[in-house]
């Protein structure tokens, strides 16, 4: 008959071992496509990028879209305006009438105590063609967590009407969370056209506030009990109208951050010693 503890010892054993697996495999600097959709996340200073989703892919020619080859390397030059560099891998290439289709979609999040995102911006700079005609078209959506639209930024290189918009920049409302929605679509409109998008860069500027307009009680949160708080004559100017038009404009606002991630010992050091810890009172 096998004893409770054994059965514990167990649990534990199992629980170390996968915590040993795992142990740096989350923070990267620089990934795949197939990696990041895989569960990994990207850090930059105060910055997270994470929850990546394939939403959809597609090649008019029936060719395959090779995730593993497709990459993003984090834009560490500029900490209050961290970023992202997108790379193709080869895998973005139009030939004669065809089209390719890409959408994926990722969370950004400023870590602990810091300044929110005020401003996000996106810049086509690879792109090329070798034929008469063809289209490069990158539109980054950005909401809130609840899906508040906060404004697109949209990159477009159009050989066929000889209009080139490369870069584009959006000032939204200050928010520590952020959803992003990226589209990629690029077309060949002749049998000679042949277009390459091989990179793009989106940055999001944490150069807003901490705090948030409305939030009488420095909860993070513009709600019900900030308006009471107002009734109450416990806004910065009491009872004001001002302070109440400032409520009304805000309310259902947040700006909660994530909490950081805590460091990680190297696996020859807690891990290692909790392990063999457990395993010597199992042997004794």
């Amino acid at each position: 008959m096998i004893r409770a503890d054994s059965i514990i010892r167990r649990t534990i054993l199992a629980t170390l071992w996968l915590a040993l697996c795992s142990v740096g495999a989350a923070q990267l600097h620089a990934a795949s496509l197939q990696t990041l959709f895989g569960g990994s996340l990207l850090t930059v200073g105060n910055c997270r990028f994470d929850n990546w989703q394939l939403l959809s892919g597609s090649n008019t020619t029936g060719a395959t879209l090779d995730y593993s080859l497709m990459s993003m390397n984090i834009l560490a030059s500029d900490m209050s305006n961290p970023g992202l560099q997108f790379a193709s891998g080869g895998q973005l290439v139009v030939a004669g009438v065809n089209a390719i289709d890409l959408s994926f979609r990722f969370q950004v999040h400023a870590v602990g105590a810091v300044n929110s995102f005020a401003a996000h911006s996106l810049n086509m700079t690879g792109v090329s063609f070798s034929g008469p005609g063809g289209i490069a078209y990158i539109s980054q959506e950005v909401t809130t967590m609840g899906g508040v639209d906060l404004g697109p930024a949209l990159a477009l290189a159009d050989n066929v009407a000889d209009v080139f918009e490369f870069n584009d920049s959006q000032t939204i409302s200050p928010h520590l969370n952020l959803t992003v929605t990226m589209n990629v679509f690029l077309t060949g409109l002749e049998g000679a056209d042949v277009i390459d998008l091989n990179a793009f860069t989106q940055r999001f500027a944490q150069t807003g506030p901490t705090s948030l307009a409305g939030d009488f009680n420095n909860d993070k949160t513009v709600d019900g009990a900030d308006f009471l708080r107002w009734q109450r004559g416990q806004s910065p100017t009491p009872l004001s109208q001002a302070d109440l038009n400032v409520w009304r404009a805000n309310v259902g606002q947040t700006l909660f951050a994530v909490s950081a991630l805590l460091p990680v010992p190297e696996p020859s050091t807690a891990l290692l010693l909790t392990l063999g810890a457990v395993v010597a009172r199992r042997r004794g």
